[in-house]
């Protein structure tokens, strides 16, 4: 689930995220399609958190992927520019992957969420308040991102791109 605290908004866009995903108590061995139509950001100082996501459910029952912008200030005078993505703490860009509509969270099995390990994400425009409240587009694409549980037994490969417009507003969901 997204916070809002500085505004969180569903977003007009589209996208695209294909690549292969090993998730065997899901019954999923090979290609993948997430199929986005639901964009959001959420921004508070200079972090940005970007969901692309398959329905506009919460999180925690919806397939997407979470980007985190630790600085969209400084990523927005780097446009253009390919961002190694890597699991580090201090790392400009994370991201994860989330199943939990295709593999729902039982007693019997962890949830699928998996951090990125490697690949790069370039954004051609990113929203960044601090420097252009007007700048409202954000775009990228990412390639040969790795995901993975930790332990080997699920991972990803994953591209795709994403373009919506960020919109403050009312939340895109009811937070109880």
């Amino acid at each position: 689930m997204a916070l809002a605290f500085a505004g969180c908004s569903v977003g007009v866009g589209s996208g695209e995220v294909t690549g292969t995903v090993i998730a065997p108590q899901c019954d999923l061995d090979g290609d993948f399609s997430l199929n986005p139509d639901f964009f959001s950001a959420s921004a508070f100082e200079e972090q940005l958190t970007i969901r692309i996501q398959r329905g506009g459910d919460f999180a925690i029952d919806s397939d997407g992927i979470s980007i985190v912008v630790l600085d969209a200030t400084m990523e927005s005078e780097r446009l253009g520019t390919p961002i190694a993505i890597t699991a580090e703490d201090e790392a400009p860009v994370s991201m994860s992957l989330y199943l939990n509509d295709r593999c729902p969270v039982d007693e019997d099995m962890l949830p699928v969420f998996l951090e990125a390990t490697e690949g790069t994400i370039t954004f051609d425009q990113i929203y960044a308040p601090e420097v252009d409240g007007g700048q409202r587009q954000t775009s990228g694409t990412f390639t040969g991102v790795v995901f993975t549980d930790g332990r080997g037994e699920r991972m990803a490969t994953l591209d795709g791109e994403f373009s919506f417009l960020f919109e403050r507003g009312r939340p895109g969901q009811p937070f109880p």
